[in-house]
């Protein structure tokens, strides 16, 4: 199951489908909430896409819109998550 959900959300990113973007993401929050998977692992997906915004700052204004947007997805998902995240990987 956790492959698959891999797989829709790279296939999401690569249609720019935003709203399954924020969903799945979101999700994730809850399976790391649920110890499905570890905090580590949705650190590490937060930490790709503030990579992917870090590289498209020279880009043109369509990444700025996708990195902006990446940015949004983060916060919007940290409520979901953040408590988990501070109590078990507070580094």
């Amino acid at each position: 199951m956790i492959h698959r959900l891999g797989t829709e959300l790279e296939q999401a990113f690569h249609k720019g489908n935003a709203k399954s973007i924020k969903l799945l993401v979101r999700f994730l929050a809850e399976l790391a909430n649920a110890n499905v998977i570890l905090p580590a692992a949705l650190l590490s997906l937060f930490d790709s896409m503030l990579n992917i915004v870090v590289e498209s700052k020279d880009e043109a204004s369509v990444a700025q819109r996708r990195s902006d947007f990446f940015v949004y997805v983060i916060l919007m998902t940290l409520p979901y998550a953040g408590h988990e995240l501070a109590d078990r990987n507070p580094e």
